[in-house]
């Protein structure tokens, strides 16, 4: 009878954990490419101002999945996408398979 208990309790957590995290949502890559999971199902962008043979990042809003901002690891656009204030010149590479990694401030909600 315990084993059930310990299921249940696991499974409810990780269906809680999976369903508040939308800080993936949008996936910005390649040359002006992009995917939108927000809705459950992949859907193509296009609106993107990037051109990156290999290594990109891409961070949403972990609340609403709403994009915030994404690289080459030499630029840096926001949501509307244009080069943020001292977003350019960065020392990324063309030809680097990570050319950037986005990492949250620890404790805070709105810095990276």
């Amino acid at each position: 009878m315990k084993k059930h208990y310990g299921l249940t309790i696991l499974l409810l957590c990780a269906s809680v954990k999976l369903f508040a995290q939308h800080a993936a949502d949008k996936w910005y890559f390649g040359t002006k490419a992009g995917i939108d999971f927000t809705s459950g199902t992949a859907t193509a962008i296009s609106s993107s101002q990037m051109e990156a043979g290999e290594g990109s990042a891409s961070v949403s809003d972990p609340i609403t999945g709403a994009l915030l901002f994404y690289t080459d690891g030499m630029n840096v656009w926001n949501s509307n996408n244009t080069i943020m204030p001292n977003g350019n010149g960065l020392l990324g590479g063309l030809s680097s398979t990570q050319a950037a990694l986005i990492v949250p401030v620890p404790e805070s909600g709105d810095q990276y």
